[in-house]
């Protein structure tokens, strides 16, 4: 989930495949380092977790603390302040239609998103 809200459409290659075999090959390859073009122009922290992530096993308990610093680092890195929120927690979509996110959208994203670990 983390990575789809870096570019919805591209970050997980696998999102809109049927084939089970197919994805599974799409995964491993970003467990291995083997990055889409849209995972690769992320920072090196959030590569950093990615590979934290996957050396965990199923029962460990993530460390929350090194993921929280990992991502303060990369919002440091690009000036992002991390004290925003999601935009619908506090806006009515119900009427709004969905729409590509703009270059600013998606680097807010990764600001919202930092609100999850704090």
């Amino acid at each position: 989930m983390f990575l789809e809200f870096t570019d919805y459409k591209t970050a997980l290659t696998w999102s809109r495949m049927k084939d089970k075999h197919a994805v599974l090959i799409e995964k491993e390859h970003l467990f291995a380092g083997k990055y889409s073009q849209t995972v690769s122009a992320l920072p090196e922290e959030i590569h950093r977790i990615i590979q934290y992530v996957d050396s965990l096993d199923y029962p460990s308990t993530p460390d929350y603390a090194f993921i929280r610093t990992m991502l303060r680092k990369a919002a440091e890195k690009r000036n992002i302040t991390l004290e925003g929120k999601f935009d619908w927690r506090y806006h009515d979509t119900s009427k709004s239609r969905i729409k590509k996110p703009t270059a600013r959208e998606k680097d807010d994203c990764l600001d919202e998103l930092a609100w999850i670990f704090q």
